[in-house]
């Protein structure tokens, strides 16, 4: 007879092989921190859950050819409000430029969409904040929403900065 342990660990592993993620980079403005971002994405393409990556925004010729040699599609805002429906990924991780995610992103990603499928999560935000955001407020973070409303939020040209707006969110730290 098996645990509860690792019955849990089961279905977090086969969720794991089955979840798919879009990455959505935003607000890619300088190469530097456009590559940090990218660099702690590699976990879950590694793992088969991230499917692909979009830099979205206008953007500079060095952050393109960045966002080039790692494999990514680049895309303006309107072009990406478009063709959101149209992401691989059923779940989109939103991530500004310079957010580096803890190592265990993916396990925290695979057991939120197991266990809150209609909420968005929020992964803590690494960067510090700019002038007077720093005392008040909290750090950004990524933010993983469901595809349906990302093409919802894009198809009313509203922007990216107020997706979490309007959701039900859950803060996913490792413990």
């Amino acid at each position: 007879m098996q645990s509860a342990t690792a019955l849990a660990l089961g279905r977090l592993f086969a969720i794991k092989r089955t979840i798919m993620l879009s990455a959505i980079v935003i607000r890619a403005e300088e190469p530097m921190p456009l590559a940090a971002t990218l660099a702690t994405l590699v976990a879950g393409a590694v793992e088969g859950a991230l499917r692909e990556v979009v830099v979205a925004g206008e953007i500079s010729a060095e952050v393109r050819r960045v966002a080039d040699h790692a494999g990514c599609r680049v895309e303006t805002l309107i072009a990406l409000a478009d063709s959101a429906a149209a992401l691989k990924g059923d779940w989109v991780l939103v991530v500004p430029a310079g957010e580096r995610l803890g190592a265990g992103w993916v396990d925290l990603a695979a057991g939120h969409v197991a266990l809150a499928p209609t909420e968005a999560g929020r992964f803590p935000g690494t960067q510090p904040r700019a002038g007077w955001r720093r005392w008040f407020g909290r750090a950004e973070g990524a933010l993983l929403v469901p595809k349906a409303h990302l093409a919802a939020h894009l198809r009313a040209r509203r922007s990216l900065d107020g997706l979490g707006r309007g959701l039900r969110t859950r803060a996913l730290r490792e413990r």
